[in-house]
């Protein structure tokens, strides 16, 4: 039983922003990388998971870049921070589309799925690193997020 496309991109966002402003809160890298991979291992076995198995050493690959690309962009004063982070993330959301898709990693760059998955998450990046509390910034921070996966989500249905 297939959930509804609301619903399968929720889990995942949630756990997205709670990574976020975990690691954003606690300064660990090390919540970023934990987090980042159970949200793109939930999110390969909500969307594609026949193809979990298999997929697995590219989505630690996918997480261990991204966690990378998120401590490279706490290091990095001012808005040059967020040119660093939507490249990066540019980076990330080709590779995991491309994935979810079961084309080989970088098969299909700058896809306008991607450029928009990374527009959102970047735009978040600047609102969850804000000052705002941290229940604001979590129930925000997972309405994007939410958008984000259900673009992702599209993009892995149109696959099936």
């Amino acid at each position: 039983m297939k959930l509804a496309g609301f619903w399968r991109t929720l889990l995942p966002s949630v756990i997205e922003a709670f990574t976020v402003v975990a690691a954003l809160h606690t300064g660990f890298t090390q919540v970023w990388a934990i987090g980042f991979s159970a949200e793109h291992l939930v999110t390969q076995a909500i969307y594609n998971y026949k193809d979990f198995g298999k997929n697995l050493p590219l989505w630690i690959g996918v997480s261990v870049f991204e966690t990378i690309v998120w401590a490279v962009w706490r290091l990095i004063p001012g808005y040059g921070a967020y040119i660093e982070l939507y490249g990066g993330l540019l980076v990330e959301h080709t590779a995991s589309e491309n994935i979810l898709q079961g084309r080989p990693v970088f098969s299909r760059l700058l896809a306008q799925s991607t450029i928009v998955m990374t527009a959102i998450e970047t735009v978040n990046a600047f609102l969850l690193s804000g000052s705002a509390d941290v229940l604001v910034r979590l129930v925000g921070g997972s309405i994007l997020y939410t958008a984000e996966h259900d673009n992702e989500l599209a993009v892995s249905d149109a696959k099936a």
